[in-house]
């Protein structure tokens, strides 16, 4: 039987990659596993994972915090070895998973902030190219993820009806949508670029050249980056505008049912946060409103 760590995470991967998760979800287990295995070897016992106990993987958790490691990254830990110690169970490599008696890390949920209408203004002033244009108005008006946006291509836009089909998250497809002005703003970065097919995000070479090289995460960043800091806007990155967009549909009055699909959220769950975002702004019309105390 095996019992081995290597073999058992080449085993989880293969078969995450057999149900055709993605790149990033691979990576995410491959990383987070290596680093368990490296730390039980560290302790000195050549130990295989039938001999993982509940108390191991506290004993890891524990170490994290004392390493100085957020709750954030504890929990991420624990996300990867849930379903390796469960996979571990479904081949036969183990009994029974020791997961089953470790509680998962608390995360405190805290309030992410958006942009402003004012900042949303001054990060348009600061793009110098229809690419970056295009690029911030469609983050903002569509609320996709890096991953979602940099996938479009020229077939799946459908620029009359002002739609995009994307390939989200697990590799769900969905329909997304631009409001005029976003499209008229992608439209002028198609035609510039001259882009007729296949990915419609491509790098910007010297002289407003465009290389046809396929931009990447990183290169969104990079570009994100620099608009933020010309327009003297902190914290200017991809997931920031889908928050963004989440908490003013929110605040417009969309329902939370309808922005869900529109997200590619499958629980309710991360939306709450942003309804408590909204809620703080209802808090503050109240208090500024009351009637009892403008008396």
């Amino acid at each position: 039987m095996i019992r081995d760590f290597p073999t058992a995470i080449r085993m989880v991967l293969v078969d995450r990659q057999a149900a055709n998760r993605s790149a990033r979800t691979i990576d995410f287990y491959a990383n987070e596993l290596r680093r368990f295995f490296t730390w039980v070897e560290a302790g000195g016992s050549a130990i295989g994972i039938a001999e993982i106990t509940p108390h191991t993987i506290r004993a890891y958790l524990v170490s994290m915090e004392a390493r100085g490691l957020s709750a954030a990254s504890r929990d991420a830990a624990y996300r990867a070895l849930g379903p390796f110690f469960k996979f571990c169970v479904e081949e036969g490599l183990l009994e029974s998973s020791p997961m089953t008696r470790v509680s998962r890390p608390t995360v405190d949920e805290v309030s992410k902030p958006i942009f402003t209408q004012e900042e949303i203004k001054r990060i348009l002033a600061a793009c110098d190219t229809p690419r970056d244009t295009a690029i911030v108005a469609c983050l903002l008006d569509t609320g996709v993820r890096a991953s979602e946006l940099l996938r479009w291509k020229v077939e799946d836009i459908d620029l009359a009806e002002g739609t995009i089909t994307i390939l989200g998250k697990n590799r769900r497809e969905r329909t997304v949508f631009l409001g005029s002005r976003a499209k008229r703003y992608l439209i002028k970065w198609l035609v510039a670029a001259d882009v007729e097919f296949g990915h419609i995000w491509i790098y910007q070479g010297s002289k407003d050249e465009y290389t046809g090289k396929v931009l990447t995460t990183s290169g969104l960043n990079q570009v994100l980056r620099r608009i933020g800091s010309k327009a003297s806007v902190s914290q200017c990155n991809p997931h920031k505008f889908r928050r963004t967009f989440a908490v003013q549909c929110l605040r417009d009055g969309m329902d939370i049912f309808t922005l869900q699909r529109l997200m590619g959220h499958r629980s309710l769950d991360m939306l709450k946060r942003y309804l408590t975002l909204v809620n703080d702004d209802l808090a503050k019309a109240h208090r500024k409103h009351s009637p009892l105390d403008k008396l």
